[in-house]
């Protein structure tokens, strides 16, 4: 069984110092608290997050992944709900081997963004959206019994002061149960809260990966006992 983790750049472990994305062949870094779990629970380690992605395909690469290596214990980590992904017509949908996701960010100035900003973007449809994702995941891991552990790293996912009609607040209550916080806090509030270094890109360092894997481990190792 291994340990495979999903995610965006912060579980992917960008600018971490082993972070390799300027190789011909980038490999993830082996010092993100997911990585070092895996170790501490002597576990094969594979890491499928990727830098600036959004929930979409989050989610399409680990059901991908789940009806391949249906044994492997899942780390999802869900990221910002403002990303919008869409279909790369050069990715790996169409051509094997490459990208299968381009992805619409708030900090991005590319033409695809600005049109997705400007015109189609809403924090309501961000929120149901990325709840439903949320939610449709769990059902399949828990239909096959699938062995996860999920986090959060985006607060307005849960906030129920604006846009919470009952349907999101409904959605909220089915996934709460299931995403796990580092002592009440995200993973990157965790970090500053605790006054790790953090770069000025938002990537916490070695020294909070650490101690995210040391507070994490006991509820993961409960997942697998």
């Amino acid at each position: 069984m291994t340990l495979a983790s999903f995610g965006c750049s912060l579980t992917y472990g960008t600018e971490l110092q082993d972070d390799a994305r300027h190789l011909a062949s980038p490999t993830p870094s082996q010092h993100t608290w997911p990585a070092l779990v895996a170790e501490k629970l002597g576990m094969p380690y594979r890491c499928m997050a990727r830098g600036g992605v959004g929930n979409l395909a989050i989610m399409d690469k680990l059901l991908r992944h789940r009806y391949y290596d249906p044994d492997d214990l899942m780390i999802i980590n869900w990221t910002f709900t403002d990303r919008f992904d869409y279909s790369d017509p050069n990715g790996s949908h169409y051509n094997k081997g490459r990208r299968d996701y381009l992805t619409c960010r708030p900090t991005e100035v590319d033409e695809a963004s600005a049109m997705y900003f400007r015109v189609l973007h809403s924090e309501y449809r961000d929120k149901l959206t990325a709840l439903t994702y949320i939610k449709n995941t769990i059902d399949i891991l828990k239909k096959h019994n699938t062995r996860f552990f999920m986090t959060n790293v985006d607060d307005s996912l849960m906030c129920q002061r604006w846009h919470a009609p009952p349907q999101i607040v409904e959605l909220q209550e089915e996934v709460q149960p299931h995403l796990h916080a580092f002592e009440g806090r995200n993973f990157l509030d965790w970090a500053r809260h605790r006054e790790f270094a953090i770069t000025p890109a938002g990537h916490p360092l070695e020294a909070a990966h650490a101690a995210a894997a040391e507070l994490m481990l006991p509820e993961i190792q409960q997942i697998l006992d």
